[in-house]
This record gives structure tokens, C-alpha cells and sequence, in this order.
């Protein structure tokens, strides 16, 4: 606005000229110059303050109501004092540049000379040139700033958007790492699973818990090769994610199986290793055929594992990137002594004890 001031200042030359000639005193013309700058202020402040408010109005509906719980920081959004007293102080910084911007190109005491000259000496004219041209600059500028701001503002809403196969809402997760000496063998690291479990299970507004050895939606670096014994064809450099999750991960996670079943309590060491693929996996090494039944080799088991189901896609590796492949074995064949517990509560008992008082969270 400074740049375009400073441009119609030079047109305005002759014009000042003449109201000066018609007897205008230099103090009138500094209060029309005022007065003009405080208006532009006052509109482009009403209209950044109204910009700030629909902003603010519309961010929170972009995103889903399940990911608002984990960005605490947005709900507290809105115009307070602090911002309205910088508005108003960024508005009085432009209200003085806007007016002095005229006041500083236009001397008073050649009114005269601007008469004559018409207002188009060789000076006037390399200021009209130069504010074109700063003006020109500062729109290419804001431009590519608009552009850079928009790209990343579909990037953000894209990514609170993407289907991540689980229901994160009323979910609550921890992590919990047992001694190595304390839990060194497979049998004491499955106790302390059914320990945790049952533990969990007890917490009041709990409907359902469950465990696994890495998170998804992760950076999705945890690779492992594998093979595949019925396709020799694909070799032993395919790479996927693995987990290893307890009996009701699929459940609690609320992730729907496709194929085949779950995990049971009977999956542990004593029977045959299997595992539960994702539908990326199946789609790219098992196209138009049933995976069910055929096996997957690798250095997780010494035997090749039989895949028993095929569950929906729950996101792998960040949100922007493309679900990886993955498979899932039952803790009971692989266990750790360092996991990830999840609890899924009850919404329905949750608002019936809200209304009490008396909810107690995990």
C-alpha cells in the first residue's frame, strides 16, 4: 500500500499544485493526506481482523473430530486481547507509514514549481518507475508466498484425512519396558503380557486391551526381508513391517479382518508359527489368489509362517507416504519383554458415568 501511495503521490503532484495556487494551506493538505492513510488503515485492518476470525472460524472444521483430542492447542483458538492489541499496533505503524509516505515526497514550498513543471521532471518520473516496479516485486512475492501457503495448507488437510484403518478415538496407549534379567526367558515374557492384560482389563471404562511390539502410523524403517517358499519367482529381497500383537490387537484397534481369523491363545510356541498379513501385502505378492494357507519365510521364525487371515490396511510408516506391507505374529510365539499396551474404552460407559461424575480414565 506504501508502494502504491508513493506511486499515486507522483501522479498527484500538479493536482496539490493546483489546490495550493486555489489557496489550500500546507497543514490542509497534511490533514487530507492523514485522513486518506487512516482510512486505508482502518479497512485493511477491519479486513484482516474479519480474515483472522473466518481462519479460525473454519480450522477446526477441517479437521476430524477423532484427531481434535490430541491437538489440545487449537481448541483455545480465538481473537483475544493480545491479538487485537498487536492488530491495533501493526494498523498505527501503517496508519503513520501511509501518511508520511505523500508527506515525505511532496515538498510544500514548491507548489509552484509543480504548477509549471506540470509535475513531470526527470525525478518524478524515476519515482513513478521505481514504485512500479517495487510494487510489481511485492506481488510476485506475495504470490509465490499465497502459492506456498495454499500447498501447504492441502497437504495439511489431506493428511488429517487419510484413512488410517484403526479407530484412534477413546484409545489410549503407553509404553512398558519389563528388566531383561527379571524376564529372560519366552515363558516369563508371556506372564508378564497376561499380567499387564489383566491389569488393564480391571481399569474402570475399559472395554477392551491388547499389546503389540511396535506402533503403527510410525516411521515405517522397520523393515524385514522375507520369502516366500510356493514363489520362488519373487526371491528373498522383498521387504516388509512386522509386529508381534496380542490375540484382540485387531479388535481393540477396531481393524477389520478381510480373511481367515484372528490369533487365539492356542498360537503360542508349542504350535506352528502363522501370521496375519495386511491387504497391501496381499495384493502385491498374492494378486488374484487366495493367500490363505501359503507360507512366508523368514529369519522372525526358523519355520516358514503360515498366513491364517488378512486384515484391513491399518496405516504403516508416516501418513504421507503409501502403506507398506506388513504381516502381524502372535506375542505368544515371539514375545518381548518391551511392548506397547492399548485401551479402548467404552464410550457408552463413559458418557453414562460422565453424567454421574464418577468416569474414571485409563
Amino acid at each position: 500500500m506504501a508502494s502504491l501511495l508513493l506511486v499515486r503521490t507522483e501522479n498527484r503532484k500538479r493536482e496539490i499544485a493546483v489546490r495550493g495556487a486555489l489557496g489550500a494551506t500546507p497543514a490542509r493538505l497534511m490533514r487530507q493526506f492523514v485522513t486518506e492513510g487512516l482510512v486505508l488503515t482502518a479497512c485493511g485492518s477491519l479486513l484482516g481482523i474479519g480474515g483472522a476470525f473466518a481462519a479460525m472460524q473454519a480450522l477446526p472444521r477441517l479437521i476430524p473430530a477423532d484427531r481434535m483430542a490430541s491437538m489440545p492447542y487449537l481448541q483455545g483458538t480465538w481473537l483475544n486481547a493480545r491479538v487485537l492489541g498487536f492488530a491495533l499496533a501493526v494498523s498505527a505503524i501503517a496508519g503513520m507509514l501511509y501518511s508520511l509516505t505523500p508527506l515525505l515526497r511532496i515538498s510544500f514550498s514548491n507548489l509552484r514549481q509543480g504548477l509549471t513543471e506540470g509535475g513531470r521532471n526527470a525525478a518524478g518520473t524515476l519515482w513513478r518507475r521505481f514504485g512500479a516496479n517495487l510494487v510489481v516485486i511485492e506481488l510476485a512475492t506475495a504470490m509465490v508466498l499465497l502459492v506456498g501457503a495454499g500447498l501447504l495448507g492441502k497437504s495439511f488437510y489431506r493428511l488429517m484425512h487419510v484413512d488410517t484403518g484403526l479407530q484412534p478415538q477413546n484409545l489410549a496407549m503407553v509404553k512398558i519396558s519389563g528388566s531383561a534379567t527379571r524376564y529372560s526367558t519366552d515363558a516369563a515374557k508371556v506372564n508378564f503380557e497376561h499380567q499387564i492384560l489383566q491389569e488393564l482389563e480391571g481399569l474402570p471404562g475399559v472395554a477392551s486391551v491388547a499389546l503389540s511390539s511396535d506402533l503403527p502410523v510410525g516411521t515405517g524403517d522397520g523393515l524385514k526381508a522375507v520369502a516366500f517358499p510356493e514363489k520362488p519367482s519373487l526371491g528373498d529381497h522383498n521387504e516388509v513391517n512386522d509386529r508381534q500383537v496380542s490375540t484382540a490387537y485387531f479388535a481393540t484397534l477396531q481393524a477389520q479382518m478381510l480373511r481367515g481369523r484372528a490369533f487365539a491363545e492356542s498360537d503360542d510356541a508349542s504350535k506352528p508359527p502363522v501370521t496375519i498379513i495386511n491387504q497391501t501385502l496381499a495384493k502385491r505378492y498374492f494378486p488374484n489368489e487366495n493367500p490363505l494357507g501359503q507360507h512366508i519365510g523368514s529369519d522372525i521364525s526358523k519355520s516358514p509362517l503360515e498366513i491364517i487371515g488378512v486384515v484391513d490396511d491399518i496405516k504403516e510408516g508416516p501418513l504421507e507416504t503409501a502403506t507398506l506391507p506388513a504381516m502381524d505374529m502372535p506375542f505368544n510365539q515371539g514375545p518381548d519383554n518391551s511392548f506397547y499396551p492399548y485401551c479402548a474404552e467404552n464410550s457408552v460407559l463413559q458418557g453414562g458415568d460422565a453424567e454421574r461424575g464418577e468416569r474414571s480414565s485409563p
